[in-house]
Formats: structure tokens, C-alpha cells, sequence
């Protein structure tokens, strides 16, 4: 039953216009979740109303109240004997009273509290009011186009970096009127000028590049002049490679480059190069880059750019396991494993071995990628393994490193656990049947690490 204190008198109490959480049948409704319900209020379970006194009608409570403004003595309310009729709510529960001292009615008090409530910015129920759902969905819709047009150039290289097909197309063409309606708006200028601001003017090829001091105490090669009258890097020409022992003073520097498969790598290699104290490392690699989407990421020209920043004597690289896919070259898509796939696959790989040979002969040493869980995986890594084998072969300065049936039991057979340094079985890959674990990627760390201390007489 709805209680009159409920509805006036616990409001008056506590500062309320009459039509908050407490003011509601039943105690909580939707309003307290705006309003905090009671507590927020202010009132304590002290101050919450007799149940018993709560049964009282509020057609009673009102001809009570009426007979009290009059002067006269309030009959027991029905229920009740009169010794145990609850004692009269004291003055300052009631509602405030009329000009001529007589309470005021419901539907008076109802649509003086409906007015507060709408000056303060609430509808009737006590809740804020809410905005119709047409104008939220336009607000919705504004809001993304106005977005879409300020990232309008990221959109787009998205939509390039898709690998060729049909969807790739799509987005392509739903970008270009966003980009060109961008551009025209010149609403693509705030996100440049952000870039530019945090350093990111820069191409991604040619930020972020490794630098290193260039010790003169490192013997030089007999020729001043390298073949082909080509002017030397910075820090002079390498001396012949394998001719000389580094030191903590004039260290070897090494650089390790590729996609996501380099990263697991690259990081246990440069942890176990460093006990050595004589291997400056650094690690530089792309997730989802490769050698087949230059327009992605342009990894000849990132090669360039750090062979000749940090210059260094030894490269190692992984890469390839985003590179069984189709190609566009002069205009034409080309699939992949075809055979002009496969010439333009063996011109890239060639092209990047020489970039990091140089004309100082730079050792490079380029390791081939393991066996898959997916047998089909697999197989698309056989043949890109094939031509990083065959490329390496022509290349004397080229150390080629086989790790396909490294990561297989004795039947060739892919195995997420392998015999670990202590014998004991660990995981090797990760959980996608691609990458390596840590484990994983220090078994192949260490074969490495172990080639390239021999080759330069590293203890």
C-alpha cells in the first residue's frame, strides 16, 4: 500500500521536491539509479517511517490533516484501539500548509512538485530526462562521418594494406571520396600535424633508425677504396671479415631484422649477444611486414636506411611468413608460387641480401623459417625456404641457417614440445602454431649466436 510518508512527508524531511527515489511506491524504482535512493537522501534507517504508521491511508492522512487545521481532535485511524493508536507525526512532517492554513490537496502538491522537477531539468518521475532516440542515432551518425574525414588517410592505407582481391577493391574505393572530401575540407591536417608534433613526420622506413659511435681502433681492410670506387661508410671501411677479434672497446655491432618472427627471435639473441660483452645489438622488426608488400612496408628501403645509420658488421634476418600471397608488379596481380611470382619473389630476396652485404661484405646471416602446425602452412613455407636456400647459395657473405625440422620429431612431423637444453620436454611454439615461444626461440637463438662467435672468434 502506498504510504503517505513515503510520498510527502519523508521528501519534506529531507529537502526533496516530492517525486524523488523515496517518493515512489514500494521504496526503489528506476529513479534510484539516478538518485541514490534513500541514502543518498540523507535519511538513515532512523528516520524512515513506522511501517505500522505506513498502513494509514492517504485519503485518512488528509482528513487528519484537515481536522487538525481546524482545531480538532484527530479520531484513531481504523485498525487501531485507541490505546495503541500510533502518536500524531509532529508538525514539521506535515506538508506545508495553504493561505488560510489548510493543507494542500494531492493534485496540488502532485503539479507543484511536476514543475520544480521540470525547472530543475527532470521529468515527472524524478529521472533526467531523456533525449529522444532519432536525435541520439543523428548525433551517433555525425559524429563517425566527422571522424571517418579526420582519419580519412589512415582509412585509406588500411584499405591498401588488405591483401588483393575483392574486399581489398571495396575498401579502396569507399575510402577515396572520404580522403579526397578530407583533403578538399582540409580536415586531414589536425591528425598531420599531431603526427609531426610527436615526431612521426618521418616515413615508417626511415624512423626509429639505430645509430652507434664508430671507434677508430678497428683494423681496416687493405683497400682504402672499395671495389668499384664507391666512397665508405661512416666509421671507415669493415676490415676483412673473420680478420679480427672484437672487444669491449671496439665491439662487434650487430642488427637483427624481420617480421613477427624475428621479434621472439631478435630479442633472445640480443639477451644472450650481451653477456658477451663485446656484440652491440640491436633489433629492428615489423609484425605483419615481409618482402612480397613493399606498398605495406618497404623493408629494402628500411635495410638501407640502417645499414647506414648503424652500420653494422653483422646482419641476421627472419622473415617471410606474410609472404605467401599474391602480388601486385607493374600493374598486374601476380599469384602466388607461379612462376613470374616466383622470379619477382627471388629478385626481392636477392635485391635485400645485397643491400645488407654492401660493398663492405657485411656478413649476413639469413634464417629460414620452421615447420608449422598447418600442414598447408607448412608447404607455403617449403617454397619460400627454397628460394631464400637458392639465393644465399650465389652469395659467399650469406650464412643460410635451415630451421624447418629443428621444431619436427624424427618423422618430420611438426611437435609443439621438443627436448629442451636440459633434456627436459618444453613448449617451443606458441599457441597459434606459428610463432615461437621463448623456448622456441632460444634454441634457434643459440644456434646462431654460436655460428656468428665462431666466425669472429668470440669466446
Amino acid at each position: 500500500m502506498n504510504s503517505p510518508y513515503d510520498r510527502d512527508g519523508v521528501d519534506e524531511r529531507n529537502g526533496s521536491d516530492g517525486h524523488g527515489a523515496a517518493g515512489q511506491s514500494g521504496g526503489r524504482d528506476d529513479a534510484d539509479w539516478f538518485d541514490g535512493g534513500w541514502d543518498t537522501l540523507g535519511g538513515g534507517d532512523s528516520d524512515r517511517p513506522d511501517p505500522a504508521v505506513a498502513e494509514t491511508t492517504f485519503d485518512e492522512l488528509s482528513r487528519r490533516e484537515g481536522d487538525a487545521g481546524a482545531g480538532t481532535e484527530q479520531p484513531p485511524a481504523p485498525g487501531y484501539p485507541a490505546a495503541a493508536r500510533p502518536p500524531a507525526e509532529p508538525a514539521t512532517a506535515l506538508p506545508p500548509r495553504g493561505r488560510a492554513g489548510a493543507s494542500r490537496s494531492a493534485s496540488e502538491r502532485t503539479a507543484a512538485a511536476t514543475k520544480r522537477g521540470q525547472v530543475r531539468g527532470r521529468d515527472e518521475d524524478g529521472g533526467r530526462r531523456l533525449r529522444p532516440a532519432g536525435y541520439v542515432l543523428i548525433t551517433l551518425f555525425i559524429g563517425f562521418g566527422l571522424a571517418s574525414l579526420l582519419l580519412a588517410p589512415k582509412l585509406a592505407n588500411l584499405a591498401k594494406d588488405q591483401p588483393f582481391g575483392v574486399k581489398r577493391d571495396v575498401l579502396v574505393a569507399l575510402t577515396k571520396p572520404l580522403t579526397a572530401i578530407s583533403s578538399l575540407l582540409r580536415l586531414d591536417k589536425p591528425a598531420a600535424a599531431v603526427e609531426s608534433a610527436l615526431g612521426r613526420g618521418k616515413s615508417q622506413e626511415q624512423s626509429g633508425l639505430a645509430t652507434r659511435p664508430h671507434p677508430s681502433g678497428i683494423p681496416t681492410s687493405s683497400s682504402s677504396t672499395p671495389p668499384g670506387g664507391a666512397t665508405s661508410p661512416p666509421g671507415g671501411n669493415l676490415p676483412p671479415p673473420g680478420s679480427w677479434t672484437p672487444t669491449r672497446k671496439n665491439q662487434l655491432a650487430m642488427w637483427v631484422g624481420g617480421d613477427s618472427m624475428a621479434m621472439i627471435f631478435g630479442q633472445s639473441l640480443v639477451a644472450m649477444s650481451q653477456p658477451t660483452h663485446v656484440i652491440d645489438a640491436v633489433l629492428d622488426y615489423k609484425v605483419s611486414s615481409g618482402l612480397s608488400r613493399p606498398d605495406f612496408f618497404n623493408w629494402p628501403v628500411r635495410m638501407q636506411a640502417q645499414m647506414k645509420s648503424f652500420d653494422p658488421h653483422v646482419a641476421v634476418v627472419m622473415i617471410g611468413t606474410n609472404d605467401g600471397q599474391s602480388v601486385q608488379y607493374q600493374g598486374k596481380v601476380l599469384q602466388f608460387n607461379t612462376p613470374a611470382w616466383l622470379a619477382l619473389y627471388h629478385k626481392r630476396v636477392g635485391e635485400a641480401m645485397d643491400i645488407l652485404i654492401g660493398h663492405q661484405h657485411r656478413q649476413v646471416w639469413w634464417i629460414g623459417l620452421p615447420i608449422m602446425r598447418s600442414g598447408a602452412f607448412s608447404k607455403v613455407v617449403t617454397i619460400l625456404n627454397s628460394v631464400y636456400q637458392q639465393e644465399a647459395a650465389t652469395r659467399p657473405d650469406v650464412h643460410w641457417v635451415d630451421t624447418y625440422l629443428m621444431y619436427a620429431d624424427k618423422h618430420g612431423r611438426y611437435q609443439d614440445y621438443l627436448p629442451g637444453p636440459n633434456g627436459q620436454a618444453e613448449l617451443m611454439r606458441q599457441s597459434d602454431g606459428i610463432h615461437f615461444s621463448r623456448a622456441g626461440a632460444d634454441v634457434a637463438a643459440k644456434l646462431v649466436l654460436d655460428q656468428i662467435k665462431a666466425f669472429w672468434h668470440i669466446r
